[in-house]
């Protein structure tokens, strides 16, 4: 592994969310964080907030080399390169045990949005103000990142007539769907993974209204004392074994050439939150990294509060 073959140790540390460890590196930006491993949400903040490092690609050749050309030219376009090296694509996506649902209307959000009487007090959503609110605008029809005041009050009001069939706001209700207290869990495509292994009959469902798709990535805090050895750890993540073993820990959608299907493992290759539908992705939305302002932001938390009061 790395430490054995670089002499490097590598020291974890964990945050319940992205929201914390937002704060964390607010707070102290001299924290000695070498490199964040970060979604959409994370990265974003940390960015607009001018606390991340620039990073130099020409010490991570496997990156630059191994990296899906669209998805390298979409990052790029984005104007990120300098900050972040994407290394896993996660999509919108709800699952559902197979036990309990049986809905004609699945894969559409219209079964978390509008669901039975049978669901109530059985599913979760993810316990992030912009995913939750994107998620209502989509199944309307509207733009994820809508800054439009009547189609965000349509949001809020169709999370209120939701919201008495919420068991709760729960990124990862693990436990409760394993304990089949949840029957209907909202998160992302590799979310339900886990239990999936352990026996859950858990199936992802891709939502035929369309989701959003992020890169997530790799960033390096401004607080960050050993430069060198976070790059060298990203790079060799970025080697094709390392990152197909990677790849078949985390079930998040590779963004390497390096990994191929038929070298993940038969686990992997037959849960149905991995691959999406051909086709699937033209109709999804990238994440918008952007932070909102203004009155979209203010209309966006007062949903909030009104929702976890």
């Amino acid at each position: 592994n790395f430490s054995e073959e670089f002499g490097i140790e590598i020291i974890r540390d964990h945050f319940s969310s992205a929201s914390e460890m937002i704060t964390k590196i607010k707070l102290y930006p001299e924290a000695e964080y070498d490199l964040l491993i970060q979604g959409g949400t994370g990265f974003a903040a940390l960015y607009y907030l001018d606390l991340l490092k620039e990073l130099n690609w020409d010490w991570m050749p496997n990156q630059e080399n191994y990296m899906l050309e669209p998805l390298m030219q979409q990052w790029s376009e984005l104007g990120y390169k300098k900050y972040g090296v994407p290394w896993e694509m996660s999509i919108d996506s709800y699952c559902y045990n197979t036990k309990h649902v049986d809905d004609p209307r699945i894969p559409s959000w219209s079964v978390v949005f509008e669901p039975d009487e049978k669901y109530r007090g059985r599913i979760t959503m993810v316990d992030d103000m912009n995913t939750v609110i994107g998620q209502a605008l989509l199944y309307l029809g509207y733009h994820f990142n809508s800054d439009n005041e009547q189609e965000l009050m349509e949001a809020r009001d169709l999370l209120l007539k939701q919201k008495p069939y919420l068991y709760g706001y729960d990124s990862y209700p693990k436990r409760l769907a394993m304990q089949e207290e949840i029957w209907i869990w909202v998160a992302w495509n590799a979310s339900g993974y886990p239990p999936y292994l352990e026996g859950c009959p858990l199936v992802n469902a891709w939502p035929t209204e369309g989701a959003t798709v992020a890169l997530d990535p790799f960033c390096m805090p401004i607080g960050a004392t050993h430069p060198a050895a976070a790059h060298l750890f990203a790079n060799y993540l970025a080697r094709p074994q390392v990152n197909t073993t990677l790849i078949n820990g985390i079930a998040y959608s590779p963004t390497s050439s390096a990994v191929k299907f038929e070298d993940l493992s038969e686990e992997l290759r037959n849960w149905s939150g991995f691959t999406p539908p051909e086709g699937y992705l033209e109709k999804c939305e990238p994440w918008p990294y952007e932070p909102y302002s203004g009155k979209a932001l203010e209309l966006r938390i007062a949903i909030w509060e009104d929702l976890k009061t």
